[in-house]
């Protein structure tokens, strides 16, 4: 999705193709794996792929189903995000070639390797069940939260100890002059060792240059930087900051502060009146939510609208929030 409501061709070509499918553990209930899309796969379609036997669907997208995965050698379980390759090698006039975002995401995510950064494990093409396949490491707690309007709040604790990982994988990434440009909730993955990874790189990009500047506008509307509402050069990395300190106010309020009622309409009029919201609505802390002076800290410096005055990730990771126990 952009964020710029004057790109509207660009977001709807977009929309579907960089929603993240959470990867679900399998014992969840039925209300969970509902908010996860999550249902089982036709008779038709393969039981196996490569060398991995399909147990079933815990996601789907507007191009991939994601299944869970079972290798046949070892028995461990991984996540296998599947293409219809005849549908996604399909060229449409006035949308994005959906192979090349993929194989470019591929390509970007293959000089990565950061404990907090999912892998990509294997890509498999296979012509006579007409499937691609990108194996990753399951994430057997789900992602940190659905994408919907309100979520279940987290406590300090928790969420430091998430977002500390999340903004360790993001100084990585910017220390390699690459913006994710979709960072949020739902794509950032939980797993049983407490360990967090920050996943989809679908509109990700590598920087020819550490003080490139964007002037165009990626990721999800909700979670852009007033500053890639305005239309002119921004600063990627810095843009990445907001939707982190973003992601974090939503964990601990429970909601995003920029969707309410006054959103609602056709897809294009809610572009419109987000970037409205997040250009002029100063963000409220709610009172019945008290939270301790060193993350007010955090947030005054993550959510700062002026981009000139927002930290750079590696500043903030050093803030006295992300250092107390």
């Amino acid at each position: 999705m952009g964020c710029s409501a004057s790109k509207q061709s660009q977001v709807e070509a977009k929309d579907d193709l960089i929603s993240d499918c959470s990867i679900c553990e399998e014992t969840e209930s039925e209300e969970e794996q509902g908010s996860n899309e999550e249902e089982s796969y036709h008779d038709d379609f393969p039981k196996s792929i490569g060398n991995y036997n399909i147990i079933k669907q815990i996601g789907q997208g507007t191009y991939a189903k994601v299944f869970l995965l079972e290798s046949q050698d070892t028995k461990q379980k991984f996540a296998g995000k599947i293409y219809q390759k005849s549908k996604i090698t399909k060229r449409e006039f006035g949308r994005p070639n959906k192979f090349k975002i993929l194989l470019d995401e591929i390509e970007l995510m293959s000089k990565l390797d950061h404990p907090n950064i999912i892998k990509n494990l294997e890509f498999i093409e296979d012509d006579e069940k007409d499937a691609i396949c990108v194996i990753t490491q399951y994430a057997s707690k789900g992602s940190l939260a659905p994408s919907s309007l309100t979520v279940p709040s987290i406590d300090e604790k928790t969420a430091k100890n998430v977002f500390k990982q999340i903004g360790e994988a993001l100084d990585y990434l910017h220390s390699k002059n690459i913006i994710h440009r979709d960072i949020k909730p739902d794509n950032i993955l939980l797993f049983d060792d407490g360990k967090a990874m920050l996943s989809d790189f679908s509109v990700s990009k590598q920087l020819s240059s550490p003080d490139e500047l964007l002037d165009d506008s990626e990721g999800t509307p909700l979670f852009c930087s007033p500053e890639e509402q305005t239309g002119d050069p921004y600063d990627g990395k810095i843009a990445d900051v907001w939707s982190y300190g973003l992601s974090l106010y939503i964990m601990i309020y429970g909601k995003n502060p920029f969707m309410t009622k006054a959103t609602e309409g056709t897809y294009f009029e809610q572009c419109v009146k987000i970037s409205k919201l997040i250009s002029e609505k100063e963000i409220e802390y709610d009172p019945g939510t008290p939270i301790s002076p060193e993350l007010q800290e955090v947030f005054k410096a993550l959510l700062n609208k002026n981009p000139k005055e927002r930290p750079p990730i590696h500043q903030i990771l050093q803030m006295k929030w992300f250092e107390t126990k």
